[in-house]
């Protein structure tokens, strides 16, 4: 009887810790989150391989013998193309723990996520009879004159060839609207950045949650730091300096609007919380369309 009673209080005082145990869980991972955050948010990286254009971006399976599947790895990069080259100097613009992985996004953390349009499907509606066609269906039922039947019988068919017509070009133009949002998806999945997910079996633990764990994960993939930046590329460019070879990455939109003048055009969007800029600059050398988020150079090209 005793042991049954001190067996009912252990497991009393076991489900009441649970609670405690999960928030203190949920407490380390904040705080890990933080920490990882402050380390490389905001930071440039270079990539050692090509990213794939989407939100799913590349999982890597930490602790494993071959933590790089590359089998799913090579599937995205054919179904949704190339986000982020390898070689290429990107921003660290989020990086969110989950109790089982660790989010590294880049540059906008990749296309597909729940507020991005991701099907190129547009409605289109038949168009519906006309009163006159409705009426005149009755009338032929009920028409004793041949000839006037004839009649009637003549106005109904075009007037259904005409909404045939209708339908036929509502068609076409449902397509082509099909096509452009087809092409506009994919236009925005390659400027959409990607991202690491570090998948650890048993969740993530307590040791992952420090930025030299990060790298260590991530060193067969990412180049930290600039310790290959030389000194005239940290420095302030030059007033009036307008090559593209003088654009660089992570650079703010004051400095390369000191270098290129007041874009020809703006548009601006959130993606991920985070406020992506694209500006349009022409001079002599071409046209610089140059990507910002959050107010710093994370991408250009030149036309």
């Amino acid at each position: 009887m005793r042991s049954t009673i001190v067996t009912a209080f252990a497991v009393s005082l076991l489900l009441h810790a649970a609670p405690g145990l999960a928030e203190l869980d949920r407490t380390v991972l904040k705080l890990g989150e933080s920490r990882l955050k402050s380390a490389f948010e905001g930071s440039q990286v270079t990539l050692k391989l090509d990213m794939p254009a989407t939100s799913g971006g590349v999982d890597v399976s930490v602790g494993e013998p071959q933590p790089l599947d590359l089998g799913d790895y090579s599937h995205r990069l054919k179904q949704f193309g190339v986000a982020l080259r390898s070689g290429s100097s990107v921003m660290v613009t989020k990086v969110k723990v989950n109790p089982k992985f660790i989010e590294f996004q880049l540059a906008g953390g990749g296309y597909g996520t729940l507020f991005d349009e991701n099907s190129p499907n547009v409605d289109v509606e038949s168009a519906e009879k006309t009163k006159r066609e409705r009426d005149l269906e009755g009338w032929i039922r009920g028409e004793p004159n041949a000839e006037r039947k004839r009649e009637m019988q003549r106005e109904l068919d075009d007037l259904r060839k005409g909404r045939h017509r209708e339908d036929a070009a509502n068609r076409a133009r449902v397509a082509g609207a099909a096509e452009m949002q087809r092409a506009l998806i994919a236009e925005k999945r390659l400027s959409g950045g990607s991202r690491f997910n570090l998948r650890y079996p048993n969740g993530v633990p307590e040791a992952a949650l420090t930025p030299d764990a990060l790298r260590t994960a991530l060193a067969r993939w990412v180049r930290f730091g600039d310790s290959e930046m030389t000194e005239s590329d940290s420095a302030e460019p030059a007033a009036g300096s307008d090559g593209v070879g003088s654009l660089r990455k992570g650079m703010t939109i004051a400095q390369v609007e000191r270098m290129l003048g007041r874009p020809e055009r703006l548009e601006s969007s959130e993606v991920d919380g985070l406020k992506r800029t694209t500006c349009v600059y022409s001079n002599r050398e071409g046209t610089f369309e140059v990507v910002f988020v959050e107010g710093v150079l994370v991408r250009y090209t030149v036309r």
